[in-house]
């Protein structure tokens, strides 16, 4: 089945933050486009970038596979903004007509579904009935995961959930208890760190003035966990199945990356478990598609669940990156992908890609352009040896 990608970042994060990230988050996807899928962008995309894909991908010239947009809606929406488009949803219905494509967007949404079914594309994502009554959505709510891991019995991060003010300031203070304990607050509903303030009561404090608008925030003590891990289960029409555990690397309380494979036999073992667990009480409720779970290891070894990513991200996005655009096989991989890598040379980044990956055995493709002297990176190998020689390797060739 060929694919339409709809990259919806919106849906998750809000359009306050999407239009800062937007453009890098987009060209993150282009690596997993395929001969004959069609890519719906709201603007232009870099044209260095699009064309170092077409080249590595194979693909044929943009416009026969790069749908941009001539306008966007007033408070953007990719769904809203392709409705706009008259042109563009003529297209869509004639991809629809062939009966060949999908709508594979980046979070399943009610828009997206009745998108899919106006164009006659194919749903392939969680029940119908269950997204439009925003399944997909709660299961990215860290609050809702809070209930379904009370329900499961399984170990979550204590704390408070509010949605006044007042309620923040009561709780926070509850979890300090006149200490300089750190404490974390969560928007419930978001990703990749947005929303995420932790520190001292006085300083989380002084954020949450500043940025609490009536949703629904997580109050925690903020747990020093000698790891931080991400498990990925896929849920399918024929069941539930686990893909395996990565470190994640954090940054200020966001992600900022992850290493794949991680743990030994009894972690994961143990991970896989309670993953399982997740993922087929989610699968009950009618959801289909990747499930990244989050965890904290502490020092005594406690696992402790964190969140639910419930869309295509972070582990989900890299093990799709790994399979299509090199071909590795899960498990058999060494993967890291590292969000915001130096890239501070006067060499282009995908001149020194080229270079690297017909010198070393290992893969890099930088999945943006240099913005500030960093840029995305996912680098691969067959073993732990040649992922570190890569590794250092590309730092040397992006800083020439």
């Amino acid at each position: 089945m060929r694919r339409v990608w709809l990259i919806n970042l919106e849906d998750t994060i809000g359009p306050e933050h999407a239009g800062h990230i937007l453009d890098s988050y987009l060209l993150r996807y282009l690596p997993l486009v395929r001969g004959g899928d069609c890519f719906i962008t709201p603007h232009k995309l870099n044209p260095d970038f699009v064309n170092y894909i077409r080249r590595i991908r194979n693909l044929p010239e943009p416009e026969t596979w790069l749908t941009v947009l001539d306008s966007v809606s007033e408070l953007y929406s990719l769904c809203a903004s392709v409705r706009k488009n008259e042109n563009v949803l003529k297209h869509l219905r004639r991809l629809g007509a062939t009966g060949e494509y999908a709508l594979h967007p980046f979070i399943q949404t009610a828009g997206a579904l009745q998108l899919a079914q106006d164009c006659g594309l194919h749903w392939t994502g969680t029940a119908p009935g269950a997204v439009k009554n925003g399944y997909p959505l709660l299961l990215n709510d860290k609050a809702h995961f809070k209930e379904v891991s009370k329900t499961l019995g399984i170990n979550a991060i204590p704390g408070f959930i509010e949605n006044t003010p007042d309620g923040i300031k009561k709780s926070a203070h509850e979890l300090a208890g006149g200490t300089n304990r750190q404490i974390i607050i969560k928007k419930a509903f978001s990703g990749g760190g947005y929303g995420n303030y932790a520190g001292t009561l006085d300083h989380v404090l002084s954020y949450a003035a500043q940025w609490h608008k009536g949703e629904t925030v997580l109050v925690e003590p903020y747990e020093d966990f000698a790891t931080v891990c991400g498990t990925l289960a896929e849920i399918t029409e024929d069941g539930c199945f686990f893909l395996g555990t990565d470190k994640q690397l954090i940054h200020n309380a966001a992600w900022r990356g992850c290493e794949y494979p991680f743990g030994n036999k009894a972690l994961n073992s143990e991970l896989k478990e309670l993953s399982l667990r997740y993922a087929r009480h989610f699968r009950e409720n009618g959801a289909r598609g990747y499930v990244n779970l989050d965890w904290g290891i502490k020092k005594n070894r406690e696992i402790m669940a964190i969140e639910c990513n419930f869309r295509l991200n972070g582990f989900s996005h890299i093990i799709e990156i790994a399979k299509s655009c090199f071909g590795f096989s899960r498990g058999k991989t060494k993967i890291k992908f590292l969000s915001a890598f130096p890239a501070n040379g006067r060499t282009s980044v995908f001149s020194a890609a080229d270079e690297l990956n017909g010198k070393f055995q290992g893969r890099v493709l930088p999945l943006g352009v240099p913005n500030r002297g960093l840029v995305p990176v996912f680098l691969a190998a067959g073993n732990e040896a040649d992922l570190e020689e890569i590794h250092t390797e590309t730092e040397i060739y992006f800083n020439a």
